[in-house]
């Protein structure tokens, strides 16, 4: 579980539109940061760190969470407990149990005063305070309006995920129901449609509340890149927005669609398959996560190993004493 948790960390999103992209890697117990063509630009010297995120890396040390810049120059000091990577310009940190936020030079935006809170989308981001309350910020840190909602996602499409006694539904940006909470559970919006839950089984509505894949799915997943995931009989396959199966439920465990590739085990081995279900990555790695910005980090044996969307191995590497704890 903490390898997976581990490759989870190291793969979070990169930023998109972002021209450059650096990618962390264990050598010697330390993390450096390799380019796409597996060449160390930023030399192993932190005790561990995260993927780049709107230019900056959450890094640690003696136990505390700054950040670096390409170069690997620390911009922002070791002041924090935990850390978010940044969103649209504002990184979510904790200081002795408290959530604020931070801009890009390190200042506060958001004084750490609440008990929870989550990542900045579409300019909005919401927190929790001592006293029971949820608000809604905008994209200056201001509170924009208190919410009755015992959670509230983040924006998608311009509406986030609410829930309210127990059901699911979606608000838009001013914190004003839209679609109402009806649903047994629910997921972000993606590709226009979102998951919904009824009497056990998975359908789909668009942004106006309408149903567009009737609930019948044992299993379903939200959808990228055109394709979900949803299981048949303990298989898994993927339907497109119309609800068709395009690619028969066959695998015994398969991801989500990223950069149009999408891991599947076969057998015992793990390899990727493109949307029309054809494999263009063979299968041989033990385990692995999806592709971000052209590369897929994956386990093969004792090694943490770097492909390309062709499969090359770009980088490989020996687990360290660091990443099997």
């Amino acid at each position: 579980m903490k390898l997976r948790f581990l490759l989870l960390a190291f793969l979070s999103l990169l930023t998109a539109g972002c021209t450059k992209s650096l990618y962390p890697v264990f050598v010697d117990d330390k993390v450096g940061y390799i380019n796409r063509k597996g060449e160390m630009v930023v030399p192993p010297s932190f005790e561990k760190g995260d993927t780049f995120s709107e230019g900056f890396a959450i890094v640690s040390k003696d136990g505390k969470l700054g950040f670096i810049n390409f170069k690997g120059e620390l911009v922002i000091d070791h002041l924090f407990d935990q850390a978010a990577p940044f969103h649209e310009g504002m990184a979510l940190v904790v200081v002795d149990g408290k959530v604020g936020y931070i801009n890009e030079k390190g200042e506060y935006l958001v004084e750490p005063a609440y008990l929870r809170g989550g990542n900045f989308s579409d300019d909005r981001a919401s927190v929790y305070s001592s006293d029971g309350v949820t608000y809604l910020l905008n994209g200056k840190g201001e509170i924009q309006k208190e919410v009755s909602f015992e959670y509230l996602g983040e924006f998608r499409d311009g509406l986030a995920l609410f829930i309210r006694d127990g059901r699911c539904g979606f608000i838009d940006k001013n914190g004003d129901p839209v679609i109402e909470p009806e649903y047994e559970y629910a997921g972000p919006f993606s590709d226009g449609l979102a998951l919904i839950v009824e009497d056990g089984k998975g359908g789909y509505i668009n942004t106006k509340g309408e149903k567009v894949i009737e609930p019948r799915f044992s299993f379903s997943g939200d959808f990228s890149d055109g394709r979900a995931l949803f299981v048949e009989e303990e298989k898994a396959g993927f339907i497109n927005t119309k609800g068709e199966p395009v690619i028969p439920a066959q695998y015994a465990f398969a991801g989500n669609f990223s950069e149009k590739l999408a891991k599947v085990q076969i057998d015992d081995s793990m390899g990727f398959i493109n949307t029309r279900g054809e494999v263009v990555i063979e299968p041989e790695y033990d385990y692995g996560e999806d592709f971000h910005n052209g590369l897929a980090l994956m386990v093969k044996g004792e090694s943490l190993i770097y492909i390309d969307r062709k499969g090359n191995v770009v980088w490989s590497g020996k687990q360290s004493e660091v990443s099997r704890e």
